[in-house]
């Protein structure tokens, strides 16, 4: 099993919004046993979601008081300001966010709702199976190792919506208790946040922290913020993880037995 396997994708999804279901690394059919993304995630990957809140270029004419900053930072504002400096940034030229409790509405709207791409997404990484038999279905389930002639499909396709009818409904629960949790995180002030991107508030977007699995960044109100769940934070995930781990191992050696009896093997 690789539950503690780090991904390093989809670890936020600024200004949009996306899972990363994605910390996790993508093993081969064989061996993996969690969903691999984008909390992610997936969805968009990383840097693709990052580059739209990349700032432009600084504007030459002072645009906000250094106390507005000083009151997002505190005692940090000194050092935050001269890291950014020492990067070619200086957030006093820039427009102060929206005070936070204001942004914090708009993040919050963006936590608790997956798009219906992020939603297919995340169901494929925890089926295996989109609904058609593509060379994406084939990576997953067969390592792409076989040639799918159309008069296999049918019975393929039997195969597959058989495993579906257990597989599915658990991939919606990991769904809704992922949401969940991540809401109670954010519930709970266990977030990361700062003016713009995370990276002017010395955190890593790339990162995750030690022992996170699945978490969500998201932009709103000039706020960047970032939501991260541990294994031992949601018992409830893991088990629901290793089930699906489980039942997808069964479906992948069915449709081996098959491919092996009835498909040739690629050149």
């Amino acid at each position: 099993m690789s539950n503690k396997s780090l991904l390093g994708v989809a670890f936020v999804l600024c200004a949009g919004v996306g899972l990363w279901l994605a910390l996790r690394n993508a093993p081969s059919v064989s061996e993996r046993t969690t969903p691999a993304v984008a909390l992610a995630v997936p969805a968009k990957d990383t840097q693709q979601e990052l580059s739209h809140v990349q700032p432009s270029p600084a504007p030459a004419v002072v645009v906000s008081e250094p106390s507005v900053w000083q009151g997002i930072w505190g005692d940090r504002w000194d050092e935050i300001r001269r890291k950014n400096l020492e990067n070619g940034l200086d957030l006093e030229s820039r427009k102060p966010p929206l005070p936070w409790e204001e942004a914090k509405g708009l993040l919050v709207t963006q936590l608790t709702k997956f798009s219906t791409e992020e939603t297919q997404s995340e169901l494929f990484a925890l089926t295996g199976f989109s609904g058609v038999l593509d060379r994406k279905w084939a990576e997953q389930n067969l390592l792409d190792e076989y040639e799918i002639i159309e008069e296999a499909k049918l019975d393929l396709l039997a195969i597959e919506e058989k495993h579906q009818a257990t597989l599915r409904p658990l991939a919606e629960q990991w769904i809704y208790a992922a949401e969940s949790r991540l809401l109670s995180a954010w519930a709970s002030r266990d977030i990361e946040r700062a003016p713009y991107n995370l990276n002017y508030g010395g955190v890593d977007p790339y990162t995750p922290k030690q022992g996170a699995f699945l978490g969500r960044s998201f932009c709103a109100g000039g706020w960047c913020a970032r939501v991260q769940l541990s294994d031992s934070e949601c018992p409830e995930i893991v088990e629901l993880e290793n089930q699906l781990a489980n039942l997808r191992g069964k479906k992948v050696s069915e449709l081996s037995s098959y491919a092996r009896k009835k498909l040739s093997k690629k050149n």
